[in-house]
């Protein structure tokens, strides 16, 4: 395909994206926001694929929670276009998944939302429906729900499986990890297409029959090298001098489930 045809097939897509994530870049992280959202790689892998898409001449409509204090639409660009849903949940936080019902009201708010499309005749304006899904059981859910509503192709991006990689380290993880693995078996078997970070959840995938190796694929999250690259000094810079002790870093959320305490103990003994 050529680059014309690739922008010409690019435009004619109209991507809608559901999340229960965004990670808004230039908005003050209060200590409210984080409260409300705690950020982490997901949120920011889906911001950046939602910008490249638009740099492919991509439309897209981006449907996530309203945060305190924004109003119900916004447009970072003339492709992309931010639903923001009001939601029925009392600003009670947890330690590692925002306000308690947050994922919950996310959800019965998008079906209600998608009701609203399929009545007034707009779910044909999407040519499909891209789905976050995390660890926990209503991504999964409401990602079925919205396919049998609005009658669009499903395509899911499974950023954290409950099948194949999640192991809970609370009660309410424990709690939640059956239902979290039923939901997700239902909602790839009705999936389009399936997109995973890693070979080991494709081949437990596969190994399950849960889906067709056609419909799944193997796509590791990206990293903007550009972020990571120092301007060059004015002038060489001396020798830095070998520190006397190895230093270890540790890059993630500081959440009970990335294990960050089993880390420091592990540096420890290193």
């Amino acid at each position: 395909m050529t680059s014309s045809e690739l922008t010409g097939a690019a435009a004619d897509l109209h991507v809608l994206r559901l999340t229960p994530y965004y990670y808004l870049a230039g908005r003050e992280l209060t200590h409210r926001e984080l409260q409300y959202e705690p950020i982490g790689g997901m949120q920011v892998q889906i911001m950046q694929t939602t910008e490249q898409l638009s740099a492919l001449g991509v439309r897209q409509s981006v449907v996530f929670p309203r945060r305190p204090g924004m109003g119900g639409r916004l447009s970072p660009d003339e492709r992309t276009r931010f639903e923001l849903l009001t939601l029925p949940v009392a600003p009670i936080p947890t330690r590692s998944k925002g306000y308690i019902g947050l994922l919950v009201s996310w959800g019965l708010a998008l079906v209600a939302w998608c009701a609203r499309q399929r009545l007034t005749g707009r779910a044909g304006r999407y040519s499909v429906i891209h789905m976050h899904c995390s660890e926990l059981p209503w991504t999964f859910l409401f990602a079925v729900a919205a396919r049998w509503l609005l009658r669009r192709p499903l395509v899911l991006t499974v950023h954290c499986s409950a099948i194949a990689t999640f192991h809970p380290e609370t009660l309410l993880g424990r709690v939640l990890i059956g239902p979290a693995r039923l939901f997700e078996r239902m909602a790839v078997r009705r999936a389009e297409a399936v997109v995973v970070l890693t070979e080991r959840v494709r081949d437990v995938y596969l190994k399950l029959r849960l889906t067709v190796p056609e419909r799944l694929h193997v796509v590791p999250d990206g990293v903007r090298l550009s972020h990571f690259r120092p301007d060059p000094p004015a002038e060489p810079a001396a020798p830095a001098a070998e520190p006397a002790e190895p230093i270890v870093l540790y890059c993630g959320r500081f959440a009970p489930e990335k294990g960050w305490a089993d880390f420091v103990e592990a540096a420890a003994l290193l």
